[in-house]
């Protein structure tokens, strides 16, 4: 017969390959578009010096948060905050506007926020057991690698304009939690 457990002994949690495709793209999406919108900003909106730090501390920013518990609001509200700002950036987008700057950087700044907040909360949200996290942070490693290399890489070869940005913005529209 099979010997009982120790108490200590946890059963092992099931990956499934849908759930590590799902952290992967989670991932992918929020550095894809930390690329785009830094681009976009610093090349048709304003060409300022430093201006790739906000993209970039909004991101780390954004992991902190996610990360630190409920407090800072589920996936399913930063789920319902997004299209608060993906609405009037298709219409900016649609218009192609390139001023005013002080009101084209906070909404390109505060929609790229907001989707990674839901994109962080929902990793942060279906992150595994202790026993599983080298997986985990492996996919959320290979995510934000293929996101980069798709920004960075493959948009360039394949498009005449940047249009990686707004295609990871209907990426992220694509994977709130209400859908």
């Amino acid at each position: 017969k099979d010997a009982p457990l120790p108490p200590t002994a946890l059963p092992v949690e099931r990956l499934g390959a849908m759930r590590r495709v799902r952290w992967i793209i989670l991932a992918a999406v929020p550095s894809s578009l930390m690329l785009g919108v830094t681009q976009h900003l610093t090349t048709d909106v304003a060409s300022v010096p430093l201006l790739w730090v906000l993209p970039l501390a909004l991101y780390l920013l954004s992991y902190v948060l996610a990360y630190s518990g409920p407090r800072w609001g589920s996936s399913r509200l930063w789920g319902r905050v997004l299209p608060f700002g993906v609405i009037p950036l298709v219409m900016v987008f649609l218009a192609d506007a390139q001023q005013p700057i002080g009101l084209l950087l906070p909404l390109h700044l505060g929609t790229f926020f907001a989707a990674s907040m839901m994109c962080h909360r929902r990793l942060a949200e279906d992150r595994p057991a202790a026993s599983r996290l080298t997986g985990y942070y492996l996919c959320l490693s290979l995510g934000g690698v293929l996101g980069g290399a798709a920004t960075a890489l493959l948009a360039p070869a394949i498009f005449d304009r940047i249009a990686e940005y707004p295609l990871a913005i209907g990426a992220a529209c694509l994977l709130r939690p209400q859908m």
